[in-house]
């Protein structure tokens, strides 16, 4: 029950980051763009691809133990207190993930054409939903926990 909670933002994620679709709407750079401030060297479509694999990987690993977590927790205020260590742990990699989007968002933006560019924008959604990844996946662990608990709770009160 607990996994099938968090199916949907998993999916979300997959669909979201998953490689190609964000970077579908790239175009090759402009021969002549020039970068705007310090020259820093440029994201490939490849190195994306790899890092949102990877990213994908940790998510499902976070998912694992937040449910081992609720699953072994001695009551919802344990489980809080763990998956709020386990989203601590996470968070990281997700503020990292987002903000190698965001560069490579920006840089695609500054070279792509102006009727491209309404679609590369679009993809930023996608950077509010690797930031706030691990967030989502606790709030979902801690609502069906004490979901769990009150449906607990609501049957020892009618027993005899």
């Amino acid at each position: 029950m607990i996994r099938a909670a968090l199916a949907a933002p998993a999916l979300v994620f997959a669909l979201t980051v998953a490689p190609g679709v964000v970077l579908a709407q790239t175009a090759p750079a402009a021969p002549n763009a020039q970068p705007a401030g310090p020259a820093q060297p440029e994201l490939t479509e490849d190195e994306i691809d790899a890092q949102g694999e990877a990213f994908g990987e940790a998510i499902e690993a976070m998912v694992e133990e937040m449910s081992e977590a609720v699953e072994t927790a001695g009551g919802v205020a344990q489980a809080k207190v763990q998956l709020d260590a386990i989203q601590a742990r996470y968070q990281p990699a997700a503020d990292a993930f987002a903000d190698t989007l965001t560069k490579f968002i920006d840089q695609q933006v500054a070279v792509l054409p102006a009727e491209a560019r309404a679609g590369m924008e679009q993809a930023r959604g996608a950077i509010g939903i690797v930031r706030g990844a691990p967030g989502m996946a606790r709030t979902q662990f801690e609502q069906a926990q004490t979901a769990g608990a009150a449906a607990g709770a609501a049957a020892s009160d009618g027993a005899i």
